[in-house]
């Protein structure tokens, strides 16, 4: 019972931040993309909280539920205040007219989302790595009240690698008072339903609900987002946090002004933040999804002449990573570490650079990877949708600048590649479809944003949207 009480803190806990940064236009779509993205914030959120209180304050450790319980509440008070959740109940309209298509597509998710289940069912222990790393540390944290040494100074495997993940578990483990293989799993389906929900619902809020149905479609179909979460790695975790992050700015974007007599529809750039210190405190590679990212958000307001602004975008962002930096660069100072890829030998590492045969082996592996059972050529087709369809009037301005974090961090990838003194073919065999697999969700939104879509498959509510001063008009 206390574990089903932490899922809930972790759900009320995450609509309440959410409502409290985001109000979106009068659609269904705002309501399902507020829950899921509430999902994920509260589940990264009170982990990230379990980690300070296990890291900073391990006299109150025992007294967590009460912590998570008291923050929760006040989030939950101070949304309630604010007319948060009334904006919400808001965009509830019961129709006595049934509609087919919302019909249809919920019936759809509930049969792939039981369809993961059983898959998870079937994959308790998940991959190796998860089994061997990162569930490990997890149990370990619990076992020994939260103390991070233990995880960091004990010989583990990967022991540089941030702990978000097995905060995240060990929270749970000590909530259900066992150390259940099921506690993993329930984990990697809640990054599941959030992930199929901020991608679907974000279609839904820019597109249309038809052109939501067809990705909806499309997304389920594709094995590999599933596989990964089966495989309970953190790299599901990673490419729904580098998408929700994608998506959260880019309806920032759309909804940036207000027209006059109209709503003013916004997202404060403190729940980017927060997502941008989750990728970092998830995996080492989050470090580079989020710098790139960062670095190219702050340049496109420069580019945009936006550069009244950018002290508020950076303080915001800063306040919402604040915690999850605090416990990445803590566990760094306190407790260091060797990286697993870094040698001493910086001239050896860079010869990688000039090894034709390493280019050779990445690109045989990469053309590998796409025709494989994971069904990566489908986004490779897709790509050739927008010169069929049309781009969107404004794509070379400004969205065509939001694709080079996705193209920075696919170089940065292949360079560590280039880099890895050990056996590269080995790297590659069992990393490569992890690698491509956090920039493929990020890019498929992206081809979603920039290709036009016919008017007769728009919904008509779209004509209502606000998108005076944005990027789309």
């Amino acid at each position: 019972m206390i574990y089903l009480y932490a899922i809930f803190l972790n759900i009320i806990f995450g609509i309440s931040i959410v409502t409290l940064l985001v109000n979106l236009p009068n659609r269904k779509s705002s309501i399902v993309f507020v829950l899921s993205l509430g999902i994920l914030i509260g589940t990264i959120g009170l982990g990230a909280i379990y980690g300070a209180i296990a890291f900073f304050f391990p006299i109150i450790y025992n007294n967590r539920i009460l912590i998570d319980t008291l923050i929760t509440l006040c989030v939950f008070i101070l949304a309630w205040r604010k007319g948060s959740f009334e904006r919400i109940i808001g965009k509830i309209h019961f129709r006595k007219k049934i509609d087919v298509l919302n019909l249809i597509m919920f019936f759809y998710g509930i049969f792939w989302c039981c369809i993961i289940v059983g898959e998870l069912y079937m994959e308790p222990d998940g991959g190796f790595d998860s089994w061997m790393m990162w569930n490990l540390k997890a149990r370990a944290l619990a076992a020994s009240g939260g103390d991070i040494s233990v995880t960091l100074l004990n010989g583990y495997q990967n022991s540089d690698y941030p702990l978000l993940l097995p905060y995240i578990n060990a929270r749970a483990f000590q909530s259900f008072g066992a150390y259940s293989t099921i506690i993993p799993r329930i984990t990697m389906l809640l990054f599941y339903i959030a992930f199929m929900g901020v991608f679907i619902s974000f279609v839904a809020l820019l597109k249309g609900r038809l052109v939501a149905c067809f990705v909806m479609g499309i997304m389920f179909s594709i094995p590999y987002p599933r596989k990964i979460f089966i495989s309970q790695y953190a790299d599901g975790p990673i490419f729904t946090l580098f998408m929700a992050l994608f998506a959260v700015i880019w309806l920032n974007e759309i909804f940036n002004k207000a027209e006059p007599g109209k709503e003013y529809y916004h997202i404060s750039f403190i729940l980017p933040g927060i997502l941008l210190g989750a990728l970092i405190l998830m995996k080492n590679e989050g470090i580079l999804l989020a710098g790139s990212f960062f670095c190219v958000y702050i340049l496109f307001h420069f580019i945009e002449k936006r550069t009244s602004i950018i002290s508020k975008v950076v303080l915001q962002m800063a306040l919402g990573s604040l915690l999850f930096i605090m416990l990445f660069f803590s566990a760094r100072i306190y407790y260091p570490t060797e990286n697993a890829f870094i040698s001493t030998n910086i001239l050896e590492k860079f010869q990688g650079f000039i090894d034709i045969s390493r280019y050779k082996t990445i690109a045989v592996y990469l053309f590998k990877e796409i025709f494989s059972d994971h069904w990566l050529f489908i986004p490779v087709l897709l790509s050739f949708v927008p010169f069929v369809l049309g781009f969107i009037s404004c794509w070379k301005k400004a969205t065509i600048i939001m694709l080079f974090p996705i193209v920075i961090s696919f170089i940065g990838y292949m360079a560590i590649y280039l880099i890895i003194s050990d056996n590269l073919q080995w790297y590659l065999r069992f990393t490569i479809d992890r690698v491509i697999s956090h920039l493929v969700p990020a890019y498929l939104l992206y081809l979603i944003i920039i290709t036009r879509v016919p008017l007769r498959y728009q919904d008509r509510n779209l004509e209502n949207y606000n998108f005076q001063g944005s990027i789309l008009q």
